[in-house]
């Protein structure tokens, strides 16, 4: 039995309405909805990529339950190919704000906001790439 053309066409779009599902192009990803933010690939998502900065927080951690405090937060980028380099501090939304913006080594004084749990990211200031990122260690409560 031979089809033709639009026979052909109906045997398609049935089979394909049986199946309840919409087909997808290979190789094509689905298309992303534009209420979702554009996401920075960061070191995590990239599998076998090593940091190439290291960040050290003074002090090293902090009472879960202890107030905001005064702090040095130092980062090493030395290895590196940033000439530059962005501190870059996670807010409670996830965005990035900015908190230096210097060589790639280095360290800066906080006002009375850290916390425990607090993330930092270093940045290459001009391409934008992750370099590393560490968060402040939390001690349990001692009162």
């Amino acid at each position: 039995m031979r089809l033709v053309a639009w026979q052909y066409s109906i045997v398609m779009v049935a089979c394909l309405a049986g199946c309840g599902e919409r087909p997808q192009a290979v190789g094509i990803p689905p298309p992303v909805s534009s209420s979702e933010p554009a996401k920075a690939a960061t070191i995590s998502d990239l599998p076998g990529t090593a940091p190439t900065a290291t960040i050290r927080f003074d002090p090293a951690a902090l009472e879960e339950c202890a107030p905001p405090q005064v702090g040095t937060i130092h980062w090493d980028a030395s290895k590196s190919t940033a000439e530059t380099v962005d501190v870059k501090i996670v807010t409670g939304d996830g965005s990035e704000s900015l908190f230096a913006t210097d060589g790639p080594v280095g360290s800066q004084i906080t006002q009375p906001w850290m916390r425990a749990g607090l993330q930092v990211i270093v940045r290459d200031h001009g391409t934008g790439s992750e370099l590393g990122r560490k968060i402040l260690d939390a001690t349990p409560c001692s009162r």
